[in-house]
Formats: structure tokens, C-alpha cells, sequence
């Protein structure tokens, strides 16, 4: 039975890293490739003011995207430790 439920447990954390979204689908990614394409485009358009604030904006959701996805790499990880640390917990105990 502590066979069948810890094979449950691993195909579960499977499938949601399986249908998480992709690291580059983030908002924070996609707003910062949007303020950078409008930032370009102010700056061709001769509005250098608005496109050194799209630019810092884009800057920032940048580094918001690159912040989410540490995070996200690190509760993968620490999933990953949680299974095997249950595993060996069963097979100590069963």
C-alpha cells in the first residue's frame, strides 16, 4: 500500500512539473519583451524620455522573470528532496 500511494505521490509532482508553464511564459518575461519592442520603438520615433522609462520598465520586469524563475527551479528542487526524503523514510520504516 506505501508502494502504491508513494508512486502516487511521485506521478502527481510529475504531471504539475509537466503543466507548469514554460520558464519563458512567464508575465514578467513577456511584459519586459513588450516594453522593450516599445521602448525601440520611442526611441525610433524620437521620444527619448518615454523610451528610457519603457526601457528602465523593461529592465525591471526582466529581473522580476529571472527572481520567478530562481524561485520556481528552487520549489522544484526542494519537491524533489521532499519525494526522496519520503522514500527513504518508507523504505526505513517498511
Amino acid at each position: 500500500m506505501k508502494k502504491i500511494i508513494l508512486t502516487f505521490m511521485a506521478l502527481a509532482l510529475v504531471a504539475v512539473a509537466v503543466s507548469a508553464q514554460s520558464f519563458v511564459e512567464n508575465s514578467y518575461y513577456t511584459k519586459s519583451i513588450q516594453l522593450e519592442a516599445a521602448a525601440k520603438a520611442a526611441f525610433d520615433e524620437g521620444e527619448y524620455d518615454n523610451a528610457a522609462d519603457l526601457a528602465a520598465q523593461a529592465v525591471e520586469n526582466a529581473r522580476l522573470s529571472d527572481e520567478y524563475v530562481a524561485m520556481i527551479l528552487s520549489m522544484r528542487a526542494a519537491d524533489t528532496a521532499i519525494v526522496s526524503a519520503q522514500a527513504r523514510y518508507d523504505w526505513a520504516t517498511g
